[in-house]
């Protein structure tokens, strides 16, 4: 049964209740002003009364157990539809932590890949820019070398030179002194 029709049969069971302490509170007066009845059609008349109350309370017991009835099945449907909403989405929660889990995971083995081969590459650039420096150096070196040779070979010759100079400035003062000398 639906909520709305339960609060319906509530209102309605609410007024009935009303209505029969209304009679019993009219009932109890008349009869308390009329303790004594003088003849047996007005015991008779108030018989169907009885009859009516007694059947309205029945009713009214009735529907409350109906309603209680309703009640206690609409509280069992909800918990399990509770239930079984909580255990869908508790499984929808898991399969999504497993989902990011997975995802994490491969996240990291990809971003650890990248990593490895960045480093692969970074080492093998350096491998080659530094073969290139040595054989820049080398170059530089050898260069140097030959500019030292050079300048080895001026000195020598230089020096050569400056000697040779040195013996003819020799030769000469030694000739020039036997020249004076002979003349002498």
């Amino acid at each position: 049964m639906d909520t709305k029709i339960i609060l319906d049969n509530l209102a309605k069971l609410t007024l009935e209740i009303q209505a029969i302490e209304n009679n019993k509170r009219i009932n109890n007066k008349y009869l308390d002003n009329n303790l004594v009845i003088s003849n047996n059609q007005n015991i008779m008349d108030q018989v169907p009364i009885i009859y009516k109350i007694k059947e309205t309370e029945n009713n009214i017991g009735k529907m409350f157990n109906e309603i209680n009835q309703q009640i206690y099945i609409i509280g069992n449907s909800i918990e399990k539809l509770s239930i079984t909403q909580s255990n869908e989405i508790q499984n929808k929660l898991n399969n999504m932590e497993n989902n990011l889990y997975r995802e994490t995971n491969n996240n990291f083995e990809l971003l650890q890949k990248q990593i490895l081969e960045n480093y692969a590459k970074l080492q093998i650039e350096s491998l080659k820019m530094n073969n290139i420096l040595i054989k820049e150096i080398v170059k530089y070196f050898d260069e140097v070398k030959s500019e030292i040779k050079k300048a080895e070979n001026n000195i020598k010759e230089l020096l050569n030179n400056h000697e040779k100079e040195n013996l003819k400035i020799k030769l000469l003062i030694a000739e020039n002194k036997n020249k004076s000398f002979n003349k002498m």
